[in-house]
């Protein structure tokens, strides 16, 4: 008897999986459809007569069978209820204290549940909230860590993350104290699951792995499977796709043998949508057909939809655009039929490309204009968060601060032209009062002498009340102009953000320097490294302008740079610079004006003794015994420009104590010398800046960024600096 009372408690604690938005939840529901046929005579009789029988244990007992075989749920939770009342009537809590106290939390355990499946939450986490109470002081660890795990999914769908979090963590201590790895498959999964929601990518992958590790030592087949492809998701997120398609193909291989097709489908579809990001059009299209034919055996819209959608982009990338149509229109419809919104997005972004190459203009708008509202799929959603939550907001704020303070000179002038008016007006009035009163006789000049006396004393005070508002205003400005520095100097750091620290520069090239001063707080150059399995990568670069403009434009041509190498997994210079191109011109065609702002740049790779470069106007100087080669860049520089033909790739033989030279154009443009300021001086030039490299080849390079300023400084002398200054050099170690 107690154990079925035990079994209608924690059966909202049986793991089924259940897939949405291509991750998988682990839910809590139960399998209590499929009970043998019980009494006839308790299932025809009504709720009302209950509570007149004389019941016992037994009639107790056929009447908990009933109620696990509905499948009505309103008629459920009233069988819940009505067994409490049949327990406190029995006077269970006298008689078996401990099978009362079963029977007490089976029923407020089921009427959460009952109120999460109606999508009453809030109920549902005050009854959760109460079963936590009462699990802790009689119920068993397994049961506290249960509802723990139903309280936080239940947060977690009422957007109060931070609870859920907690309810998640307070699970998880108390997991040390048990061995059951069914429940710890569940608690991780979910946790990494939130993570991943909030885009806390390195978390998610954290506990992806335990729920992992936990879900092999129960053996159950269906979670070996399902684990792995979260997991191969996070990694995916993180940019990190060799691991991405490791555990892909692995859930994918057990999937087969152990005859899961479900799991199959959604692993042919991974494998394909990783090898259509990574430009294998044929094995992706593979993968995907096969998807897609699971999903069909299956009747699982779910799964076919997306597989639709992905083999519609690739169709579009290999110009089979009757083929991306036909196949993106599908998705849609079967996306309408389902109710699946969120499918949208990639078919119509698909069916606008797709008839914009077949010329059919007016197709294009209409499915560009449809994509639109559900989101702008060509556009880098955390580069547009990044750049909202941190050089925009600064510009906002700039400009907020310079508009005020222009206002504020303004009435400054315009109050001090108003009181120099009714001073020129009261003074005419004086001498009119002269000229009229010379005529009176000494009591009029007298009493004009009094006037005149009270008239100045008056004047005076205003004066001095001009000046005390002059000051007060003056004030005023200089504040602004502290707020305006103290916001420069705050963009300054969020500039320092995105360049790569000299430790991590160090431990990539041990041998090497950077010279970097800016010309006012924030700069317009930037030095950029990036390193992965194609090599290490290294760019010194000019953007348009100095100061506040001048880094407002270096965040969008860096941004551009990482989503180049890291999003869209270029590794040749020149495809790099051309695909950098193309992202910042888009990036400033959305302005209502022409903006022609852009960069100049060297860009170099480094893989083993190759070198591979291509520039943007600044061009590479490679020093080898005692002479300097000079690999020349392309004339035209990152951004609109008349001539925008395709970056050219150089490719360089390395050898050990070869140094290269990368820079803008601030060094060898500086005035200075020995000329007086009044006569304007004259330029470095990129002469003597080769003179002076090579007259410092025998010292060690590491000191270079040192002698570099010395050398800088002295030319420069009293010489305003005219422009950011960015030089790099390296010397290889083979």
């Amino acid at each position: 008897m107690k154990a079925i009372f035990l079994f209608l408690f924690v059966f909202v604690s049986t793991s089924l999986w259940s897939q949405k938005n291509d991750k998988f939840y682990l839910v809590d529901t139960s399998d209590f459809y499929q009970l043998a046929s019980w009494e006839r005579v308790l299932l025809d009789t009504s709720l009302e007569r209950f509570h007149e029988m004389q019941l016992n244990m037994e009639s107790l007992k056929l009447l908990n069978k009933m109620y696990l075989s509905m499948n009505d749920n309103d008629v459920w939770i009233n069988y819940s209820r009505l067994i409490d009342s049949l327990a406190v009537k029995l006077n269970l809590r006298e008689t078996d204290s401990s099978f009362f106290w079963e029977t007490r939390l089976g029923t407020i355990s089921n009427e959460a549940y009952y109120f999460g499946y109606k999508g009453d939450q809030k109920k549902a986490i005050k009854m959760y909230e109460k079963l936590l109470v009462l699990n802790k002081e009689k119920g068993t660890t397994t049961l506290v860590i249960n509802t723990l795990s139903n309280l936080g999914s239940t947060y977690e769908s009422l957007g109060e993350i931070s609870k859920a979090i907690e309810s998640y963590y307070e699970a998880i201590e108390l997991m040390k104290d048990i061995d059951d790895h069914r429940v710890k498959t569940n608690i991780y999964n979910n946790l990494a699951l939130l993570f991943d929601s909030q885009k806390l990518f390195e978390k998610a992958l954290h506990y992806y792995r335990l729920s992992y590790s936990s879900a092999k030592k129960i053996k159950e087949k269906r979670l070996i499977a399902v684990v792995p492809y979260n997991l191969g998701s996070a990694h995916e997120h993180l940019n990190n796709l060799d691991s991405a398609i490791h555990y892909y193909k692995k859930s994918l291989g057990y999937s087969k043998a152990n005859e899961l097709y479900n799991m199959e489908g959604y692993g042919h579809r991974y494998v394909g949508r990783y090898y259509l990001k990574t430009n294998n059009l044929d094995s992706a299209e593979w993968h995907l057909i096969k998807s897609i034919d699971i999903a069909n055996k299956l009747n699982d819209p779910f799964l076919k939809v997306p597989g639709l959608s992905l083999l519609a982009s690739i169709y579009e990338k290999g110009m089979q655009y009757d083929k991306a149509i036909a196949y993106a229109s599908e998705a849609i419809k079967l996306s309408d039929e389902i109710s699946a919104e969120a499918y949208k997005l990639s078919p119509l972004s698909t069916l606008a490309i797709a008839y914009e190459n077949k010329k059919d203009f007016k197709k294009a708008l209409k499915y560009y204009k449809r994509a639109t509202t559900f989101g702008d799929s060509l556009q880098n959603s955390n580069f547009r968060e990044q750049m909202k939550l941190n050089d925009l907001e600064v510009s906002y704020k700039y400009q907020i601060q310079m508009d005020s303070i222009q206002n504020a000179k303004k009435d400054i002038l315009r109050k001090n032209e108003i009181k120099q008016k009714e001073k020129e007006l009261r003074i005419n009035q004086q001498q009119r009062y002269l000229l009229f009163g010379g005529i009176g006789l000494s009591l009029a000049l007298l009493v004009l002498a009094i006037r005149n006396i009270l008239t100045t004393r008056k004047a005076n005070k205003e004066i001095s009340r001009q000046k005390k508002e002059a000051d007060f205003q003056r004030k005023i400005v200089q504040e602004k102009n502290k707020e305006i520095l103290d916001s420069i100097t705050y963009a300054k750091r969020i500039q320092s953000a995105i360049l790569p620290p000299l430790d991590e520069l160090k431990k990539a090239f041990p041998k090497s320097f950077v010279f970097y001063q800016a010309k006012d707080i924030v700069a317009g150059d930037f030095y950029w490294f990036e390193e992965n399995s194609k090599g290490k990568f290294l760019a010194a670069a000019d953007c348009t302008g100095h100061g506040v403009p001048g880094a407002m434009v270096s965040v969008v041509c860096n941004s551009g740079l990482n989503r180049s190498v890291r999003e869209y997994g270029l590794s040749k210079p020149g495809e790099i610079l051309d695909k950098t191109r193309e992202l910042v011109i888009k990036e400033f065609e959305k302005s209502e004006k022409e903006v022609k702002d852009g960069m100049d740049i060297a860009l170099v790779r480094i893989h083993g003794d190759k070198l591979f470069y291509a520039g943007a106007h600044n061009p590479i100087w490679i020093i080898r015994d005692g002479e300097i080669i000079q690999i020349k860049a392309d004339k035209m520089p990152i951004g609109k420009h008349h001539l925008m033909h395709s970056f050219q790739t150089h490719e360089f033989t390395l050898k050990r104590g070869d140094r290269f030279y990368l820079f803008s154009d601030g060094f060898p443009d500086q005035f200075g010398g020995a000329g007086k300021l009044e006569h304007g001086g004259k330029k470095y030039k990129s002469s003597r800046f080769k003179k002076f490299l090579l007259s410092i080849q025998n010292q060690d390079i590491n000191s270079h960024a040192e002698l570099l300023k010395k050398e800088f400084e002295t030319w420069k002398g009293p010489f305003e600096q005219l422009d950011d200054v960015c030089v790099l050099g390296v010397e290889i170690e083979l």
